[in-house]
């Protein structure tokens, strides 16, 4: 669990950042570092790989599941209007 509050503090301490910027621009940022993670996961060793594994996955390799829980959050302060 705790890299999961590692990456929750980490969104929360780039937040004010984040808010500063125009929504097309940050809509653009966040695509930008979506694909450089993807490719950073994609490129991992072996060795990194079965290293995660062996620790019990505490780093989520599964990309399209941590942007979910973003997405449903977008959804939740939209619908809200």
């Amino acid at each position: 669990m705790a890299a999961a509050r590692s990456y929750i503090a980490e969104n929360e301490a780039a937040k004010p950042t984040q808010l500063a910027l125009p929504p097309r621009r940050a809509a653009t940022l966040a695509v930008e570092t979506a694909r450089a993670i993807d490719y950073a996961v994609a490129t991992l060793s072996d060795e990194l790989l079965a290293k995660n594994a062996a620790a019990g996955s505490p780093i989520n390799l599964r990309r399209a599941e941590h942007r979910r829980e973003h997405l449903d959050e977008i959804e939740q302060v939209l619908a809200r209007g």
